[in-house]
């Protein structure tokens, strides 16, 4: 609904939308027989547990209300401002535990479910003004209010049992149920201010001088706790039907986790972030057939707020982890041009080079400012870690913090000589209109490649071994089942943490297009191809500093690895064609059709379990054996050597080494929308 309040100077708008909509959960690829679904519930019920239903609620409502209201007006000839408020308000479902590729078995039961609520309010002011025929500028100022918080549908710790097998499929199972394990303690608040302020300056007839400058404060509150209400991690379904059956600590498992929250000590990352950015462009238009831009911009980002400092990671390792990026400066110079070939304004050459400053999602650096080592306690045992796991505890209120599980700190920091992320990019492109149907050819090429990237390592393993393979080992005992992870220290755990750089990775991009644009008879379509190849490190998904060290399939995990980006598509065809016509005189209707043709994402062949015993499962890269007899291989059968063989040759992968990251494909995908 929008408006005058005073005609042709002052102009209103507003809307509202809400979405109401039912979500089902997510369903494996093969499904637990119900018999032994019934078994883990009555286990997990005779331990004390609620884990609720395996059969998702015939409704969960996912919920959005969006509020819009803009006023416009303007002051006079030469000057015209806007204000704008938003808010947003949504719940949505969230089915934690299920997955694709090797976990597309894994479930969980509703209790591990929860409602993801959020809320977002921003404020706009916008003015702008031509104060001459040669100079204009636009201010704006805005403040946005975010929060975010789970509504749980239960309070309790965080299970998990592996491996437990489905009928008909060579994936097991991981069953989860419970609170999952990042929801136990989880809310975030963030409050950000705003100032931008843009000009344009026409120096002659030859150069325009573009400038601008931004500035955004944002005060962060970050309470993220995981296992928070102790979790308990099972190897088996056997296992954990022998702890059900004899719940009085004697019987071990894979792992007890609990991070209890000291006493007197804020748990949350409370901290301010801000970035001031500058940038100057001169728009020069060399003569009638070349324009050229030269410019740069200088980011710098500030964090006025220290990270407790932890002396005892000093003592121990010597590093402090109280480094952060306050103060330090990106320059990015950058130059494009436009080039009409020969005067002819239907043939174009255009390019550019420069450096992009990536910023790092603040979430990052929030991790060093909540796992200083002081803000809880971890206390862990079990056959993964080392030790007697305790007896289970499905009250998250009497998790076990006695000294017969002596507690460890759990830390993440910046490396001193951190760099913030940043890639040079560059493209060169041809096009060209012709007489047949006005099409539009288009030829792109297009590469980055990585100043610096970021890259995660856990300073806490201590190599113990080079495996036969070549990789470094992490086992605390060698056997034929080698248990144990070595830590440097015993008074850190296993989550130790450092964000560095990298300087490894990049893109080459090659497209061709073809483009019809929209007739009198309202046809229009295009079509194009599009050649990609993409490395990186990290493909860092996550907002925790320990999940981005583990989720990714590695050969040694503390070296920076290069290998095919986790999202490349190698190739894709997209087709486009539309019409428009009047369904109802005077109101124009447009009908469109894609079609998409792509390469399926990479994948990574690795060993089900921990491998080079660093506690992480299902993320070792395979070694594939020689065929014939390798030394450093043996199989329990003959069957089971002809099986692995048959799939070595169906993926074509190559004997005496272990297999790289992402070298093979998913299936290709081919697509309609309408």
């Amino acid at each position: 609904l929008g408006g005058p309040i005073i005609p042709k100077r002052l102009f209103f708008y507003t809307s509202y939308e809400k979405v109401d909509e039912d979500r089902v959960a997510p369903s494996p690829v093969a499904r637990l027989d119900a018999a032994t679904t019934t078994q883990i519930i009555n286990a997990a019920q005779a331990l004390g547990f609620k884990p609720g239903t395996a059969e998702p609620p015939s409704a969960n409502k996912l919920t959005d209300d969006n509020f819009l209201i803009k006023a416009d007006a303007v002051i006079n000839a030469n000057h015209r401002a806007t204000f704008r408020y938003t808010t947003v308000e949504s719940s949505r479902p969230t089915f934690e535990g299920f997955g694709t590729g090797i976990s597309e078995n894994n479930i969980s039961l509703s209790s591990y479910w929860y409602q993801q609520n959020v809320k977002n309010t921003s404020y706009i002011g916008q003015l702008v003004s031509r104060w001459s025929d040669r100079l204009n500028t636009e201010l704006s100022v805005s403040r946005s209010k975010y929060h975010s918080e789970p509504k749980n549908n239960t309070r309790q710790p965080g299970v998990q049992v592996r491996n437990v097998p489905v009928p008909g499929s060579s994936n097991t199972s991981f069953v989860n149920f419970g609170t999952q394990i990042s929801r136990h303690a989880n809310i975030l608040d963030v409050a950000t201010d705003t100032t931008e302020l843009f000009a344009s300056y026409e120096l002659g007839d030859r150069h325009t001088l573009q400038a601008g400058f931004q500035f955004d404060m944002a005060d962060i509150y970050n309470l993220f706790v995981q296992n928070a209400n102790g979790s308990y991690d099972f190897n088996s379904l056997a296992e954990f039907l022998a702890v059900a059956a004899r719940n009085d600590g004697t019987v071990n498992y894979r792992q007890y986790t609990y991070n209890q929250i000291n006493p007197g000590v804020e748990p949350a990352a409370r901290f301010s972030e801000a970035n001031a950015g500058l940038f100057v462009n001169d728009v020069w238009r060399f003569n009638s057939n070349l324009t050229m831009n030269v410019g740069f911009r200088v980011d710098m980002p500030m964090l006025p707020d220290a990270v407790p400092f932890n002396q005892t990671l000093l003592n121990t390792f010597g590093v402090r982890n109280d480094h952060t990026y306050d103060g330090v400066k990106v320059f990015q110079p950058r130059f494009g041009f436009n080039y009409r070939a020969g005067g002819d304004t239907r043939a174009v050459v255009r390019g550019g080079i420069g450096l992009f400053y990536g910023r790092a999602p603040r979430v990052w650096i929030s991790n060093s400012y909540s796992n200083t080592g002081s803000n809880f306690r971890t206390f862990t045992a079990g056959t993964t870690p080392g030790g007697q796991a305790p007896r289970v505890s499905a009250n998250p209120d009497t998790q076990v913090s006695t000294a017969s599980v002596p507690p460890a700190q759990t830390v993440a920091f910046l490396d001193p000589d951190f760099e913030l992320p940043s890639r040079y990019k560059a493209n060169i492109a041809f096009e060209r209109g012709i007489d047949l149907w006005n099409i539009k050819i288009v030829a792109e090429f297009e590469k980055t490649w990585v100043n610096q990237d970021v890259f995660y390592q856990n300073i806490n393993l201590a190599p113990t071994r080079t495996g036969p393979d070549g990789r470094q080992l992490y086992w605390n005992a060698f056997a034929a089942n080698s248990s144990g992870t070595r830590l440097v220290s015993t008074a850190f755990t296993n989550r130790l943490i450092k964000l560095g750089n990298t300087d490894q990775g990049g893109t080459n991009t090659m497209s061709l297009s073809f483009e019809k644009p929209r007739s009198r008879s309202g046809w229009s379509w295009k079509a194009a191809y599009v050649h990609n190849k993409a490395d990186e490190v990290l493909f860092g998904t996550s907002s925790v500093a320990a999940s981005n060290w583990n989720n990714r399939a590695v050969f040694n995990t503390n070296v920076a690895e290069k290998h095919r980006s986790e999202l490349e598509i190698r190739n894709k065809v997209l087709v486009n064609v539309a019409k428009d016509f009047e369904l109802a005189k005077g109101y124009r209707t447009s009908v469109g059709l894609l079609y998409e043709l792509r390469t399926g994402y990479p994948f990574s062949f690795v060993f089900t379990g921990d491998t080079n015993g660093d506690s992480q499962t299902q993320n070792d890269l395979a070694y594939i054996p020689r065929r014939g007899g390798d030394p450093l291989v043996r199989f329990a059968t003959p069957a089971d050597r002809d099986r692995f063989f048959a799939i070595v040759d169906q993926f074509g992968l190559t004997e005496g080494r272990a297999v790289e990251a992402g070298s093979n494909n998913y299936p290709t995908v081919s697509q309609f929308d309408l």
